[in-house]
């Protein structure tokens, strides 16, 4: 699934960085991913997240953070 749109999804393949096709990513790797049922541009924005259907990713509209300024320019 696509989130937070909620389009579904399905993995076709997963390309590593010398552009082979591999079983599976690990967690920091950089790849591409082909999705099939994506039909339209625009399904998909940046920052949009592929997870489970089951599990989906938990998403908000607000959080509130402490920051502290370490230095001035």
């Amino acid at each position: 699934m696509i989130s937070p749109s909620g389009y579904p999804a399905q993995i076709g393949q997963i390309l590593d960085h010398k552009n082979e096709q591999v079983r599976f990513a690990r967690p920091g790797e950089n790849v591409q991913v082909t999705l099939i049922h994506i039909t339209e541009e625009g399904m998909i924005n940046k920052g949009d997240v592929i997870s489970c259907r089951e599990k989906v990713t938990p998403t908000t509209q607000i959080f509130e953070a402490e920051m502290d300024v370490m230095e001035l320019l």
